[in-house]
């Protein structure tokens, strides 16, 4: 398309008459007048033969620029706020780290302003105004400077995805190509502490604890002395104790669920970092996945399942042995006994644990990052808290999705019903 093409996401455009009035066509076909007209005539299904139909006020030149210049401030406020989103190309590190953005974007000021600049010129009264904007969509806050952005990004770089120097020496400008990825990628020469392998784990006793590696990123992102106090403000918004149980809450309120809202589009969720769960929720491994690999569930049970299973069991072990020596009588023994039973407990917890994540990889699939997280993450759909990767599973195995890596694997093995 050309440059000064103004398209939609299904893939039409409009190309201006002349290139000075791109804003103002741009402002005007925003407003919820056209919204309206545009809802009555073809709804989401917008055709070229329709929108083309759409009268367009012939307002002066001064006016049309003025109009433009309200949509096109707007656009700079847009493409300044994507800078922090981490789910965008423009992305270049969250907010809190880099300059303050625009808050006139969480409000929606400019969307009422240049409603009000056309219906001026078109003498629309207040009464018709206001139901028209019954339908115009808020303009929702797009990020906050809150400290659940620096933990998300945090995370990003224990697994070596962002690097530790975010910038905004680039800063981006309108109709500008869309740059290939992220400024905030790690580059490959950057030094760091990031997990090569793609695995952290919720064990406070692990070198790859993802609660000390993110507690370490962010002191290395901030300073000492501002990472407790950021970590402190969001465990009180979220209304959590600490850092851990923000990564083991798997519900509302917990990591796993803000990153599943952070990673969507159009009702399609694709998480990258997945959490991978206990049942009791007292362990957890969280993988990467873009650093999947045939291997990487034999070396989540190999370096950290299998170990933590021989160290709880020697606990279980010396708890045993101090019961013999103790006795079954008295105040040590009732407490010994109590901490058996709870090591018991958790031991169980972890053999199911491990049970589980043999059987998914037993199954030798190779992941095909082509298929989409839904279909690589339904082999652990006994491990996950989604309930999207059971369903993908069912339907895996009664053949659909024929045209996946995976569902090809799976017919290989018979394992296709």
């Amino acid at each position: 398309m050309s440059a000064d093409a103004i398209p939609t996401r299904e893939g039409k455009a409009i190309i201006p008459h002349k290139n000075e009035d791109i804003w103002f066509l741009l402002a005007y076909l925003n407003i919820s007048l056209v919204r309206r007209i545009v809802e009555a005539t073809s709804g989401l299904h917008k055709q070229s033969g329709s929108i083309g139909l759409l009268p367009v006020p012939k307002f002066s030149k001064e006016v049309r620029l003025s109009i433009g210049l309200l949509a096109k401030n707007f656009a700079e406020s847009q493409l300044r706020n994507l800078c922090f989103d981490e789910t965008s190309r423009f992305f270049q590190g969250p907010k809190c780290l880099l300059q303050e953005a625009d808050d006139t974007v969480a409000s929606g000021p400019p969307y009422q302003a240049i409603d009000d600049s056309i219906f001026d010129g078109l003498a629309i009264d207040v009464e018709l105004r206001d139901s028209l904007r019954c339908i115009t969509p808020e303009v929702p806050p797009l990020f906050s400077p809150l400290a659940d952005d620096l933990v998300s990004f945090a995370v990003g770089c224990c697994f070596g995805r962002w690097s530790y120097r975010p910038s905004m020496a680039q800063p981006y400008r309108l109709l500008d190509q869309i740059p290939d990825r992220p400024a905030a990628i790690r580059k490959q020469e950057e030094e760091g502490t990031a997990s090569h392998d793609g695995i952290l784990v919720d064990d406070s006793e692990s070198s790859s604890d993802i609660v000390t590696c993110t507690h370490d990123a962010i002191e290395r992102l901030t300073s000492s002395h501002q990472a407790d106090s950021l970590v402190k403000d969001m465990c009180q918004s979220l209304g959590i104790s600490n850092l851990r149980e923000y990564f083991r809450t798997s519900t509302s309120g917990g990591f796993w669920q803000a990153h599943l809202g952070r990673y969507n589009k159009s009702r399609r969720q694709a998480p990258i970092y997945w959490l991978i769960q206990s049942s009791n929720r007292n362990y957890a491994l969280w993988l990467y996945y873009h650093r999947l690999d045939k291997d990487t569930l034999f070396k989540a049970l190999v370096n950290y399942v299998e170990p933590k299973i021989r160290l709880e069991t020697d606990r279980h072990e010396t708890l045993r042995n101090k019961m013999g020596t103790v006795g079954n009588s008295g105040k040590e023994a009732k407490r010994l006994a109590k901490n058996i039973e709870g090591q018991e407990d958790f031991l169980s917890e972890l053999r199911d644990f491990e049970d589980k994540l043999r059987r998914a990889a037993t199954l030798h699939l190779e992941p095909d990052l082509n298929d989409g997280v839904d279909l690589n993450i339904a082999p652990l759909h006994e491990l996950v808290p989604w309930n999207e990767a059971e369903g993908y599973w069912e339907e895996l195995l009664a053949g659909k999705y024929e045209w996946s890596s995976i569902s090809k694997q799976l017919r290989q093995k018979g394992s296709v019903k």
